[in-house]
């Protein structure tokens, strides 16, 4: 009987970049789908029964003074499902942009990026500047939301495609270098 095979050791990120690249993808085909379905109209209270005849002239009995009526149509979150995991995919390919780079200056080879350079060196400063990068991405793309602009979601795929594409050529220079 034939062993099922795993990828290599070698095609494993590769493997692991697709499926993030796919997940993305349909987060994405999700977010800039048609929206969210249309909310039914509340339903109608139902009316109070009709007193005994005795009480016929009875004053029908007030609502409480803090009932308010329902609003009409409900308010859509700004921040929703779709929202929180394209910010979610934002900052878990920012960790693996973050861990590939460290491991990548450890084995001593020079970063391309002149404007990262001056942080490459210091994790701390490399993971402040990434986690700020992402958290402004996410802000861009929840204030696009919140303006009912449809591509909303186009920075923060925008930058998983970066992050992720960094990652990969990182892993594919220390497989490289080994």
């Amino acid at each position: 009987m034939r062993q099922p095979t795993r990828p290599s050791r070698r095609n494993r990120p590769a493997a692991a970049a697709s499926l993030v690249l796919i997940l993305t993808l349909e987060a994405a085909s999700a977010a800039l789908g048609a929206g969210d379905p249309p909310a039914r109209p509340p339903s109608q209270p139902a009316r109070p029964e009709p007193a005994a005849a005795a009480s016929t002239h009875a004053a029908p009995p007030e609502p409480a003074p803090s009932a308010q009526p329902p609003s009409p149509l409900p308010i859509p979150k700004v921040a929703d499902a779709r929202y929180w995991s394209l910010a979610g995919g934002v900052y878990a390919t920012g960790v693996a942009d973050w861990m590939t780079t460290r491991w990548f200056r450890e084995q001593g080879i020079e970063e391309a990026n002149p404007i990262m350079e001056p942080v490459v060196d210091n994790g701390a400063a490399l993971a402040a500047v990434k986690l700020g990068a992402g958290s402004l991405v996410n802000y861009a793309s929840y204030s696009l939301k919140k303006g009912k602009r449809r591509w909303w979601a186009v920075p923060q795929i925008a930058w998983i495609t970066l992050n992720l594409a960094v990652s990969v050529h990182n892993y594919n220079q220390l497989e490289e270098e080994r």
